[in-house]
């Protein structure tokens, strides 16, 4: 997942009895707080530092 969309593919392969986890994860990933922060699942860099290898 690239700038800042929903990483639907990754959450997708969360176990569906993990109910609880996957409403976690994208409410941090809509607005992280210290307690649900979804960066122990996902990881995010700042665009003005870091290249892309390849193309889009």
């Amino acid at each position: 997942m690239l700038y800042g969309a929903e990483p639907k593919a990754a959450l997708g392969l969360v176990d569906p009895p993990e109910k609880d986890c996957l409403a976690d994860l994208r409410t941090g990933l809509r607005g992280p707080t210290l307690e649900n922060d979804p960066k122990w699942t996902f990881t995010r860099f700042d665009r003005d530092e870091v290249e892309l290898v390849a193309p889009r």
